[in-house]
């Protein structure tokens, strides 16, 4: 603990000489492949490596190389994980974003906010097709979302059981778990204009079935 100790103070106040000499101009690629070597021994130096790429770099597509690596040897860091989730978003790639959201969904128990605003961002994405997805990936993504959010929903409100009801429906057009679950958001909230909203294209859906 106490060589670990040593060995991440060093690191740290590497990565400082290092943005001190970048300001200045300066190569700074011997420091940078220095705190890469120290990473094989002592895997947090691949986070102080992806701060400082993402940081004073600018660079989030090598902190992300970065942050897989640091997950490779700590794969239930939290932090880790969080990280990787805003350089994914950052980066514009929705799939390694959510396959990040769910993972740290899975290490730890999160606010239940937290799982909803990651379904509304699922479902946004869905929806206007920015995530395109194989059958079996979508259903997987999707599902475990979905189970991690009905396990909680005691938690939820109006608009959390409302996007709720949205992951129903893309999981393979679930309208009778969608239709449930908005029943229970108007319930709780009788004028909720997201629930109101999906009951209405459910009613329609349903007549137009009929």
């Amino acid at each position: 603990t106490d060589a670990a100790h040593g060995l991440a103070s060093r690191i740290e106040r590497l990565a400082r000489s290092a943005a001190k000499q970048m300001e200045l101009g300066k190569d700074i690629s011997q420091e940078l492949s220095v705190i890469e070597y120290m990473a094989t021994g002592y895997p947090k130096a691949w986070l102080t490596l992806a701060e400082f790429q993402r940081n004073q770099m600018s660079d989030n597509s090598k902190a992300i190389r970065s942050v897989n690596r640091f997950l490779e040897n700590c794969p239930d860091d939290q932090y880790g994980w969080g990280l990787l989730v805003t350089l994914c978003r950052a980066t514009d790639d929705p799939l390694a974003e959510m396959n990040a959201r769910l993972r740290l969904a899975e290490l730890a128990e999160p606010p239940f906010h937290d799982l909803s605003s990651a379904a509304s961002r699922l479902n946004g994405l869905l929806s206007r097709r920015e995530l395109v997805l194989e059958a079996d990936e979508r259903r997987h993504i999707v599902r475990r979302l979905r189970e991690l959010l009905e396990d909680r929903h005691t938690e939820g409100d109006a608009t959390d059981l409302s996007r709720l009801a949205w992951l129903c429906m893309h999981d393979e057009q679930d309208t009778d778990a969608a239709d449930r679950w908005v029943t229970e958001g108007l319930r709780r909230e009788p004028a909720n204009e997201h629930c109101l909203r999906l009951k209405r294209r459910l009613a329609s859906n349903g007549s137009e079935m009929a």
